[in-house]
């Protein structure tokens, strides 16, 4: 990080292909809290690497541990923990970040995974889905439950559980 970089307590990144690393995470305590979201243009060190901090309309509330994933030119974000600690099942688009970044709470079709933090969130760009694994459902429990979030370049994605063959991995978070 830069000195004038994000000092964040609780982050993920997403690597956009467009030569930029989009940081998304709560603030510490020296700053106004809520989440923020910040890109370092140059990401690759083709030129000298510059933080700037975007400031996005419609932010999600303040949360931890959530998953997130760039795709098609947007963050998605989805779960985690708020303030309070309560578990999310919120799915959340950022569109445009480089530009009039304004963030989108999607209502996707279809009962979709329980609330969760500490998920893994990927993108299968062939199939213009997400998927989302595991995460922690509970104080002590973990899931290995595996969804799929369909159409999400669409007005109305849609949420499918995933049934794999084979022998599953243990329930886990991280």
């Amino acid at each position: 990080m830069t000195a004038n970089g994000p000092r964040v307590v609780s982050a993920r990144a997403a690597y956009a292909s467009n030569d930029q690393l989009t940081v998304v995470g709560r603030c510490t305590s020296a700053c106004a809290g809520g989440l923020q979201t910040w890109i370092l243009d140059r990401a690759s060190g083709a030129g000298s690497p510059a933080w700037r901090q975007v400031t996005a309309g419609g932010a999600p509330p303040d949360t931890t541990r959530f998953a997130l994933a760039h795709a098609a030119g947007r963050i998605f974000l989805f779960g985690g923990l708020d303030a309070s600690g309560n578990r999310l099942d919120d799915l959340w688009r950022l569109d445009d970040a480089a530009g009039a970044a304004t963030w989108t709470r999607l209502e996707p079709l279809g009962q979709g995974p329980t609330a969760r933090d500490g998920a893994s969130l990927v993108i299968d760009p062939a199939r213009n889905r997400f998927i989302v694994f595991g995460g922690s459902v509970a104080e002590t429990m973990a899931s290995n439950e595996l969804w799929a979030l369909n159409g999400i370049d669409t007005l109305n994605p849609s949420w499918e559980p995933i049934e794999a063959e084979g022998a599953t991995p243990t329930p886990r978070f991280g």
